[in-house]
C-alpha cells in the first residue's frame, strides 16, 4: 500500500510540478485600465501605499482556470520626497481541477530615490535553483567547484507540495501547510515579514517535460522552509539594507522514480562531488546602467568565472551607485541531526552565467504567478512608471516583456555540501536620499530602472538551517 501511495505521489508530483513550469499567467482583467492614488486599496483588502506597514491575502484567477492566492506584506518609510517602500510578495497555493499545490515563491521588492535623485524600483528573484555533479574542472574531468552546464549534469529544483493524494491505511499523507510572517516594526527604521512553509515536496529533474513523459526525476518530502526579510534603513549613512534569513528543515523522504516506479534512496549517500548553486538574473527597466565589480570595474556578462565577492548596479550615464549585492564570501555546513558544525568559512563562489532557453522558460513560467501584483504595486509607486504608462494595465500589457528579459545571470555556488545545512546569508543595500529634508529634482530625461534581481529561494535535497552567524537583531 504505502509503494501504492508513493507511486501516484510521485505521479501527481510530475505532473503538477511541470504544469506549473507552464502554466499560464493570471487574467489582465485582475487590473485597472485608469488610476488615481488610493485605488489600490480595491485591490489590496482595503490597504494602501500610504500605510506604515500590513500584511493581506489576494486572491487572482489564471487564465486555465485556476485559482491563485497570494500573501503581500509591505512597508514605508520616510516622507514623499525621499522614502523607501518594501514588500514581499508570496505565493500561497494554486488550485485546479481539484488539486493543490504549495511553491515558495516569493518575489522581494523595494522602491526608493538614489542620492541623486534617480528613482530605482527593485525586484529581487531567484530564477531556479540547481544541483550540479562538479565533475569538470574547465578543461576535461576534475574539479573548479563551478557549475558547467553542457559538461556535467545539471538539475532544475522546483519546489512544491501536494495534498491530494488517495490515503491509505496506517500511512498519513505529509499535509502542505502555509503561514505568513506578517509584517512587524521592530523599531524606528527597521521592519521584518516572511512566510513560513511546511512539508514540501521538491521535485528535481535534468529535463522536467522529460521527467512527464517518461515518469522519471526525484522527489524530496522537505519539513520545513521558512524565510524572513529584515529591512533597516539608516539616515545616517542614507542606506537601506535588506537581509534574508533562511531555515531550511530536513529531508524526511527522499525517492528516486524511475520510469512509474518508486526506489527509496538515502539523503546522506548523495555524491562529494554534487554541489549546490541559485541561480539569478537581472533585468532593468527603460534606463542605461551596468555591472561593476567592487572596484568599479565593468564586468563582462558573458564570462563563466568566479567574480568578485560584491556586484554593483550602476544606474544611469553618470553610473551611479544604486544597488550592491554582497554575499558574504563563504559558508559553513552543518549536520542538523547531530547539531555540530562540520566544516567552516568554505569559500562559496560568485559567477557569471549565461542563460539557456530551458532557463528563460523557468523565468517565465514564475513571471505569469506574480506579474499582475508587481505591476499594480509598481504602478502606484512610481511617479516615472506612472508618466510612461497610462494604467497597471498598460504597464502590464506593453511592459512585460522586459521583467523577462536579462543581460545578466549570476550565480552562487556552494560546492561539496554533501546534502548538509548550509549557512550563508546574501545582503541587498540600496543607496539612497533617505532622511534628506529637501530631495534633489529628478534629473531630467532618465527613467525610472527596474532592476529585478534575486534572493535564493530554496535549497534542494539539503538539510539545511540558513541562519545568521551573529546574533539576532531584536
Amino acid at each position: 500500500m504505502v509503494v501504492e501511495l508513493i507511486r501516484k505521489l510521485a505521479i501527481g508530483a510530475i505532473a503538477i510540478a511541470t504544469a506549473l513550469l507552464f502554466l499560464s499567467p493570471a487574467t489582465h482583467g485582475a487590473l485597472p485600465s485608469t488610476w488615481t492614488p488610493g485605488d489600490e486599496a480595491a485591490r489590496l483588502n482595503g490597504h494602501r501605499f500610504s500605510e506604515e506597514y500590513w500584511t493581506t491575502t489576494v486572491n487572482n484567477t489564471t487564465q486555465d482556470g485556476g485559482d491563485v492566492s497570494f500573501t503581500i506584506s509591505y512597508m514605508s518609510y520616510g516622507n514623499e520626497s525621499s522614502s523607501v517602500q518594501a514588500f514581499l510578495l508570496a505565493f500561497n497555493k494554486y488550485v485546479k481541477d481539484g488539486n493543490t499545490s504549495t511553491i515558495p515563491y516569493q518575489l522581494f521588492g523595494m522602491h526608493f530615490y538614489t542620492p541623486e535623485g534617480q528613482e530605482i524600483f527593485i525586484g529581487a528573484i531567484l530564477a531556479f535553483l540547481m544541483a550540479y555533479d562538479d565533475t569538470y574542472n574547465g578543461t576535461g574531468a576534475g574539479q573548479n567547484n563551478l557549475p558547467d552546464p553542457g559538461h556535467e549534469k545539471i538539475y532544475y529544483v522546483l519546489p512544491f507540495g501536494i495534498s491530494d493524494v488517495p490515503a491509505f491505511p496506517n500511512y498519513t499523507v505529509s499535509q502542505p501547510t502555509v503561514t505568513p510572517i506578517d509584517a512587524q516594526k521592530v523599531g524606528s527604521g527597521h521592519y521584518k515579514f516572511g512566510m513560513r512553509y511546511q512539508n514540501l515536496y521538491c521535485f528535481v529533474s535534468e529535463n522536467p517535460l522529460a521527467s512527464l513523459i517518461f515518469r522519471t526525476g526525484w522527489i524530496a518530502l522537505i519539513s520545513e522552509f521558512t524565510v524572513t526579510y529584515d529591512v533597516t534603513i539608516d539616515e545616517a549613512t542614507k542606506t537601506v539594507k535588506a537581509e534574508t534569513y533562511y531555515t531550511i528543515g530536513q529531508i524526511k523522504e527522499l525517492w528516486l522514480f524511475l520510469v512509474g516506479v518508486p526506489i527509496a534512496v538515502s539523503p546522506y549517500l548523495l555524491p562529494s562531488t554534487l554541489g549546490l548553486a541559485a541561480v539569478h538574473y537581472t533585468a532593468i527597466f527603460a534606463s542605461n546602467y551596468k555591472v561593476a565589480d567592487k572596484n568599479g570595474q565593468t564586468i563582462n556578462t558573458g564570462i563563466q568565472a568566479p567574480v568578485d565577492k560584491n556586484l554593483t548596479i550602476q544606474i544611469g550615464n553618470r553610473s551611479e551607485r544604486a544597488l550592491e549585492i554582497g554575499f558574504r564570501g563563504d559558508f559553513d555546513l552543518l549536520n542538523e541531526s547531530a547539531n555540530n558544525q562540520l566544516v567552516s568559512t568554505q569559500p562559496a563562489y560568485n559567477v557569471i552565467v549565461p542563460a539557456r532557453a530551458s532557463d528563460l522558460t523557468l523565468v517565465a513560467w514564475q513571471a505569469g504567478f506574480s506579474l499582475d501584483a508587481m505591476c499594480l504595486v509598481a504602478y502606484g509607486l512610481s511617479k516615472t512608471i506612472r508618466q510612461n504608462y497610462t494604467s497597471p494595465l498598460d504597464l502590464r500589457q506593453n511592459g512585460y516583456q522586459r521583467f523577462q528579459t536579462s543581460t545578466l545571470w549570476y550565480a552562487v555556488a556552494f560546492p561539496g555540501f554533501h546534502g548538509l545545512r548550509i549557512v550563508h546569508d546574501p545582503t541587498y543595500t540600496a543607496y539612497t536620499n533617505v532622511g534628506t529634508t529637501s530631495a534633489r529634482p529628478r534629473i531630467p530625461g532618465v527613467e525610472a530602472a527596474i532592476v529585478v534581481g534575486a534572493v535564493s529561494i530554496l535549497a534542494c535535497m539539503t538539510v539545511s538551517r540558513m541562519r545568521r552567524k551573529r546574533g539576532q537583531k531584536h
